[in-house]
């Protein structure tokens, strides 16, 4: 509900003022983290479930670049960009 987008360091302050009162008037809560925005990236998730005694595994990659308005509209399974680009993409599974 929070996120705005910078163009510059001119930017950031103003910003920074809006989302902080937004999550204090919303949540009660002005905690947040920023990040490098990236204009044409995609949006691509994996689930992974643990047992909390160690043991985990993935359910592979979702496309979740569809988006309005900072949400999600249509999940993906499997990514047709991660199927598209062999090689480009590498896990940690073995």
């Amino acid at each position: 509900m929070g996120l705005q987008i910078c163009n510059g360091s001119s930017e950031i302050e103003d910003a920074f003022r809006s989302v902080e009162a937004r999550g204090a008037t919303l949540f009660k809560n002005t905690s947040m983290f920023m990040e490098k925005y990236v204009a044409k990236s995609r949006h691509v998730e994996v689930q992974v479930f643990g047992n909390g005694l160690g043991g985990a595994v993935h359910f592979g990659e979702r496309e979740c670049s569809i988006q309005r308005r900072h949400q999600k509209v249509v999940e993906e399974c499997p990514s047709p960009f991660v199927e598209g680009r062999p090689g480009e993409c590498t896990t940690g599974a073995g």
